[in-house]
């Protein structure tokens, strides 16, 4: 006679899971000194290097989010689909873009460079995932 353990569920708790990692996809957690901060993906306008930390700019904020990690670091985390690095110092989130040139201006009026190094890449994706007339 074989016994298997099964872990005790409450019926209807795997929902409950779900519901509650879809929710939370949509931010971020930013380990600050004493806290853990949420912030809303749709919210981050980019994200810039500086030195071994990032600045996170967000829509709802005066000044940037301090993290101590590496913007490389935040590359990974952030989703690819919404998110483009186009600088050595910056990821821009693809839907505040407001003009791009030389540089790319966003929403909030910041101007972002656009390295010449990523400008082909980004091009052809803007041609492939955005309608130019």
């Amino acid at each position: 006679m074989e016994i298997q353990l099964v872990p005790h569920q409450p019926q209807g708790s795997t929902s409950r899971i779900l519901k509650l990692q879809k929710r939370l996809s949509d931010r971020i957690g930013i380990r600050l000194a004493n806290k853990i901060e949420f912030i809303q993906l749709d919210q981050i306008i980019c994200c810039e290097a500086w030195s071994n930390y990032c600045r996170i700019h967000t829509a709802d904020r005066k000044e940037p989010v301090l993290l101590s990690k590496t913007l490389k670091y935040v590359a990974e985390v952030l989703p690819k689909s919404n998110f483009y690095r186009t600088h050595q110092s910056f990821i821009v989130r693809i839907d505040v873009i407001r003009s791009v040139g030389n540089d790319i201006e966003l929403s909030n009026g910041m101007h972002v460079p656009l390295s010449r190094r990523h400008k082909t890449d980004f091009l052809t994706w803007l041609d492939k995932n955005i309608t130019l007339i």
